[in-house]
């Protein structure tokens, strides 16, 4: 360690004179010799400059545009019949709704179609009980109120 210590004590102006030298030739290299500013432009794969981009999209771009907007032939935009596809999507011909209507877990499952009403075991319900009316029970503020309803869905007495 001491000797390297004696040689850096010996040579330090030499040594900062190399890094000195080291930084001017990396920035020449970075300013002068590379061009500071560069870009690639759509077809052209070819780096450019910012003076030779302005005339690279005049030629690609500009002039087939300003043709394009002197072109005085009309254009002829012929209508999509929405009518047609969204007949054609809403149609029960390419699907089967009994076979879409099964659980996530189970894709044997088919379930059966009743027209009459829902069905309960097997038996199908022919009326759904009637609710009765709400009641205006309590208010009560920061405690939580639940009324369970009787059986046979009937009306949970009201509140003292």
């Amino acid at each position: 360690m001491q000797k390297f210590v004696k040689i850096l004590e010996q040579h330090v102006q030499w040594i900062a004179l190399a890094l000195g030298a080291a930084y001017l030739g990396w920035m020449v290299y970075a300013y002068i010799v590379t061009p500071p500013v560069t870009v690639e432009l759509g077809t052209s794969h070819e780096k450019l400059t910012p003076g030779e981009a302005d005339a690279v999209i005049v030629k690609e771009k500009v002039v087939p545009l300003e043709a394009d907007i002197n072109n005085k032939e009309p254009i002829k935009i012929e209508p999509k019949n929405m009518l047609t596809e969204l007949v054609s999507r809403l149609s029960e011909d390419k699907f089967k709704p009994v076979e879409l209507a099964t659980s996530w877990f189970s894709p044997r499952y088919r379930p059966e179609i009743v027209k009459e009403g829902p069905v309960v075991n097997g038996a199908p319900v022919p009326n759904l009980p009637d609710l009765p009316p709400a009641v205006f029970v309590a208010e009560s503020h920061y405690i939580t109120t639940i009324l369970v309803p009787g059986p046979n869905a009937a009306a949970p007495a009201p509140a003292a």
